[in-house]
């Protein structure tokens, strides 16, 4: 096995009690491509792509994870959706070439939270990244499931439902706040502290490259309830914001965007 990083700065996850499909036969492609909400010429032997099964109305069957393997397409959700799964696919398997076969007894399913994971004795590596963390996932035979857990846990610390819900709700809270500290900056760099409207010289140039400012045409920006328009009155230009039935006047000199 090569060992991605030292031990105690990796973990990993038994997922073999997830349900398994292979999904075979000359219309494969077509058939399962046409099923998943994601583009599957992007699935290989060593990617994995994330998708979800979809009924009539638009709502969801199954959360999916898809990868190749030969002449085959390997498919795995959660363990409830095991007979319930089979029977959606199957139900749209008409005069298509394509045979759906359970497979959930025959493979074992590892997840290590690491993407630098090139090889395993006894497995494949596909690389996909199922929770917020990067990773890559191990298949094996179900015979191989003992051995291949022990020498995980020589390199990883291993991770069970409660502790791996745990970190992963933490990563979670701090992806999310990172990306709400990036939307409030986008939100002070067009609109200010103070939460009224300012024009930067930056959306300006965004927005408009060139920008006749004693033109009586009628200018847009787009952004929701925010309109920009040449003033002859003042040297600059007039923003009129609406927020329902109020409406403001903000002025800013031509001086500012120089």
């Amino acid at each position: 096995m090569t060992q991605a990083s030292p031990a105690g700065q990796g973990a990993f996850l038994d997922l073999s009690a997830r349900a398994k499909f292979r999904v075979t036969r000359a219309d494969r492609f077509r058939f399962l491509n046409g099923q998943i909400t994601n583009d599957l010429r992007k699935a290989s032997e060593t990617v994995a792509v994330e998708a979800c099964v979809l009924n009539a109305k638009g709502k969801m069957d199954a959360h999916i994870f898809v990868c190749a393997l030969g002449e085959c397409f390997l498919v795995d959700a959660a363990p409830n959706l095991r007979e319930k799964l089979r029977a959606r696919l199957e139900r749209y398997v008409i005069a298509d070439d394509v045979e759906v076969e359970d497979v959930t007894d025959q493979f074992s399913l590892f997840h290590v939270l690491s993407p630098e994971l090139q090889r395993v004795e006894d497995g494949r590596v596909v690389s996909v990244q199922r929770f917020v963390e990067p990773g890559c996932d191990i298949w094996s035979d179900a015979a191989h499931r003992d051995a291949l857990s022990q020498r995980l846990s020589s390199h990883f610390e291993f991770l069970d439902p409660v502790a791996a819900e745990t970190r992963f709700q933490q990563r979670r809270h701090e992806v999310g706040c990172a990306r709400a500290r990036r939307r409030q900056k986008l939100r002070q760099g067009y609109f200010g502290r103070s939460g009224f409207a300012s024009i930067s010289l930056k959306l300006l140039r965004q927005r408009r490259r060139r920008v006749d400012v004693l033109s009586r045409q009628r200018l847009k920006i787009d952004l929701p309830g925010l309109t920009l328009c040449p003033s002859s009155d003042v040297i600059g230009y007039r923003l009129r914001f609406s927020n329902g039935y109020e409406s403001r006047n903000l002025f800013c000199s031509r001086a500012a965007h120089l």
